[in-house]
C-alpha cells in the first residue's frame, strides 16, 4: 500500500472534517447534567494524587487519564463543560489518525471515508462529551495502531530486501509508546495489541530466509518481542500495585447477560457507530404500544432498516488482499476484542459500545473500503444511507436533556432550603456523589443509606432538626406510595415531591425530625454513612475502567 507523500487535497478534506467535528461536539458540552460516573471521575480529581492511585488500585481502573483530568481542572476548573471538554480534545486527532490508519492499510478513498463517518458518527459525539477514559484510550490505541502499521509496512519491505525503506526502529518505538499509554488509559485495550501481536506474527512467520533475509527476518523478529517486553515492565507498576482481589469483587454487580444478551450487546455495536445511543430501534414494538406517529415511522422503520442494509451491503466488500495485506490488520482490530467482549458478557454485564469503543474507527475503516470497493451506484447510495443516517443520530442526540437522574433541581432547591442544622439522606449512596458534584461549596452534610435499606436507621442517625431524603429510580422507595413511604420514616413528613422533569427526576421528601412518628417501631438493618459534599458517599462500586 503507497504510502509516501499526502496529497493536498485529502490533508484539506481531513482539516474540514476534523473542524466540522469540533463544531458538532463542542455544541452543548456542558448542557446534559454530569451522570454517576462523570460525577466519580469529578470525585478522584479532588483527591490528592497519593489518594486518588490509592483508591484506583481497588478496581480495575487505570490512573492515566484520571491524572491528566486532575492537571486539567487545576487549569480549566471543574464545570461540566470542563470536565468533557478534555474528551473532546482527545476525539478531534483521532480523524487524521484513522485516516494515517486508512492511508497505511486500505488506501486514500476509504481512509477519507472512514474520517468523515467518524466526525459525524453519534456516538462519537457521546462518548467526546463525556468526562470517561474512553475517548483518550481510543486515541492513543488508533495511534499505537498507525505505528504499527507504518511498521509493518517497513518490516516487509525490508524483508523484500528493499534495505532503501526507512529502518522501522522509530515506527516501533512509537507503537510501544502509545501501547503503554493506552493501557495506562484502559486495560482493556490489551485485546487490540494481541490481535497486532497475532498479525506480526503471521508476517514475520510467512517470510522466508531466502535471499539473504533470514538474518533480517530475526533481527526485526527480536525487536518485536524487545518491544512487547519493554511494554510489560513498563505496565508492571500498575500490575503490582493493583488488588486483584478488590478490583474483581468491585465489578460483582456485573450480572449475565446470557447468549442472547450477548449477541444483541454484539450487534448494537455497529448499529449505536452508526446511529448514536440515543437511537433504539429494537424498541419499535412498545413505541409503537404507546404511540404512533411519524416520527417513530421514520426512526424505526424506515431509518433503520435502510441502516442495516447499508451496513451489511458495504460490509460485503471487503477490501483488497485480505488475507495477506495490512487491511487484515483492521480485521484483526476490530473483531477479536468484540468476540471476547461478546464471550464475556455472556457472564458478565459489559457494554461493547463503552469498553470497547477503541475498536469503532477499524469499523469505520471497513466501511470506508466496502465502499470504495463497491460497485459505484452502490458504493454512493451505502454511503448517502450511512451519512443520513448518522445525521438523523445527530438531530436525536440534543432531544435527550440528561444522562442517568438529573441531580441539578434537586442541588438547587437544597441550597436554597437547606438550614444549618439539616441533613440530607441520599439513596443509593453512590448518588450522592452526583448530588455532591451540584451542591460542591455548600456546607450540606451528606449521608448515603445502603440500598434497599429503610429510612427510619437513616434518619435516627443522621444528625438535623430537619432531614430532606433524596431517592432515584435506583431505590427502592422512589415508586412506593407517600401514605406508605411515610409509616417508614421516624418523623413527620413535611414535603414529598419529585423535581425535575421526566423520567430523570428525583424524589425528594422533606422530613421534621422534632416530632416523632408513632408508627415507626425500632430501628431496621440498614449502613449509613456520613460526610461532606467533597467526599464519596457510602459504598458505591469502586471506578469502573
Amino acid at each position: 500500500m503507497a504510502t509516501d507523500g499526502l496529497p493536498t487535497g485529502d490533508l484539506v478534506a481531513v482539516g474540514v472534517f476534523t473542524l466540522l467535528a469540533l463544531v458538532i461536539r463542542a455544541h452543548g458540552i456542558g448542557t446534559t447534567n454530569l451522570w454517576l460516573d462523570e460525577a466519580n471521575s469529578w470525585l478522584l480529581t479532588t483527591y490528592s494524587v497519593h489518594d486518588m492511585l490509592a483508591n484506583l488500585r481497588h478496581s480495575p481502573a487505570s490512573p492515566l487519564y484520571f491524572l491528566l483530568l486532575k492537571l486539567w481542572t487545576l487549569v480549566w476548573v471543574d464545570s461540566t463543560a470542563a470536565l468533557r471538554s478534555l474528551s473532546l480534545i482527545a476525539s478531534l486527532p483521532l480523524i487524521p489518525v484513522a485516516y494515517v490508519i486508512g492511508r497505511y492499510s486500505i488506501g486514500r478513498g476509504g481512509g477519507l471515508i472512514a474520517a468523515a463517518l467518524i466526525a459525524l458518527s453519534p456516538l462519537q459525539l457521546y462518548f467526546a462529551q463525556e468526562a470517561r477514559v474512553y475517548m483518550l484510550a481510543t486515541l492513543l490505541s488508533a495511534v499505537a495502531t498507525a505505528a504499527y502499521l507504518r511498521w509493518r509496512d517497513q518490516l516487509v519491505r525490508r524483508l523484500a530486501g528493499d534495505v532503501a525503506r526507512p529502518h522501522p526502529d522509530r515506527s516501533l518505538v512509537l507503537y510501544t509508546l502509545a501501547a503503554v499509554a493506552s493501557l495506562y488509559t484502559l486495560p482493556l485495550v490489551g485485546l487490540l495489541y494481541l490481535g497486532l501481536a497475532l498479525d506480526a506474527l503471521l508476517v514475520i512467520g510467512r517470510a522466508g530466509s531466502a535471499g539473504g533475509q533470514g538474518d533480517v527476518r530475526r533481527v526485526l523478529a527480536r525487536r518485536w518481542v524487545l518491544a512487547h517486553v519493554a511494554m510489560a515492565v513498563a505496565c508492571l507498576p500498575f500490575v503490582l500495585a493493583l488488588d486483584a482481589g478488590a478490583a474483581v469483587n468491585s465489578q460483582a454487580w456485573r450480572g449475565p447477560m446470557g447468549i442472547a444478551g450477548a449477541a444483541h450487546n454484539f450487534l448494537e455495536f455497529f448499529l449505536a457507530s452508526i446511529h448514536g445511543l440515543y437511537f433504539y430501534p429494537w424498541d419499535l414494538y412498545p413505541a409503537i404500544q404507546e404511540a404512533w406517529g411519524r416520527a417513530i415511522v421514520t426512526r424505526l422503520v424506515v431509518v433503520f432498516p435502510l441502516t442495516i442494509v447499508a451496513l451489511v451491503t458495504a460490509l460485503a466488500y471487503p477490501p483488497k488482499r485480505v488475507a495477506h495485506g495490512p487491511a487484515r490488520v483492521l480485521y484483526w482490530a476490530l473483531l477479536l476484542p468484540l468476540l471476547a467482549g461478546a464471550v464475556v458478557s455472556i457472564k458478565h454485564e459489559l457494554s461493547l459500545t463503552r469498553y470497547l469503543l477503541y475498536v469503532s474507527p477499524y469499523f469505520f475503516l471497513l466501511l470506508g473500503a466496502g465502499i470504495v470497493s463497491a460497485p459505484r451506484w452502490i458504493g454512493i447510495a451505502v454511503c448517502a444511507v450511512i451519512v443520513s443516517s448518522s445525521i438523523y443520530g445527530l438531530a436525536q442526540y440534543p432531544t435527550v436533556k440528561s444522562r442517568d437522574s438529573d441531580y441539578r433541581p434537586t442541588a438547587a432547591l437544597l441550597a436554597d432550603s437547606t438550614r444549618p442544622s439539616d441533613a440530607v439522606v441520599v439513596q443509593p449512596p453512590e448518588a450522592g456523589v452526583q448530588l455532591a458534584y451540584y451542591l460542591r461549596g455548600k456546607t450540606v452534610p451528606l449521608w448515603g443509606m445502603s440500598a434497599g435499606a429503610a429510612p427510619d436507621s437513616a434518619l435516627r442517625q443522621a444528625s438535623g432538626l430537619r432531614t430532606w431524603i433524596a431517592l432515584d429510580y435506583r431505590s427502592r422507595w422512589y415508586s412506593t406510595p407517600p401514605d406508605s413511604l411515610a409509616k417508614e420514616i421516624p418523623g413527620v413528613v413535611v414535603s414529598d415531591r419529585r423535581v425535575g422533569s421526566g423520567d430523570d427526576r428525583v424524589r425528594i421528601v422533606e422530613v421534621d425530625n422534632a416530632t416523632p412518628n408513632p408508627s415507626v417501631r425500632g430501628l431496621s438493618d440498614s449502613t449509613v454513612t456520613c460526610c461532606d459534599a467533597r467526599a464519596t458517599i457510602g459504598q458505591r462500586r469502586a471506578p469502573e475502567p
